[in-house]
């Protein structure tokens, strides 16, 4: 695979989508982060990439999972999402 040497191992699997796909590499790179950080079962195909994009990098998968229902719930869009950034849940900030 090009780039595992040079990049290690996730940039080169994303170098390597590039070439097979032309989407660009930091959008790939997204992807995976995004892929990682919030698995297959616990996506939500009624919310947009974009709300799972902005929770993927909380650490607390629970409130990882409590944001997306929400967004789910109350049928929000990624504009109310990006007017909403403070928005408390379980007495936590989420910025």
């Amino acid at each position: 695979m090009y780039g595992l040497t040079e990049y290690g191992d996730k940039s080169a699997q994303a170098f390597d989508g590039h070439r097979k796909t032309g989407i660009e590499v930091e959008t790939l790179r997204q992807y995976m982060r995004v892929s990682e950080s919030i698995t297959l079962g616990r996506r939500r195909p009624s919310v947009s990439f974009g709300h799972h994009h902005a929770v993927a990098g909380l650490k607390d998968e629970v409130l990882q999972d409590e944001l997306l229902k929400r967004a789910e719930n109350e049928n929000l869009s990624r504009q109310d999402r990006q007017s909403s950034r403070r928005a408390t849940i379980g007495g936590k900030c989420i910025t």
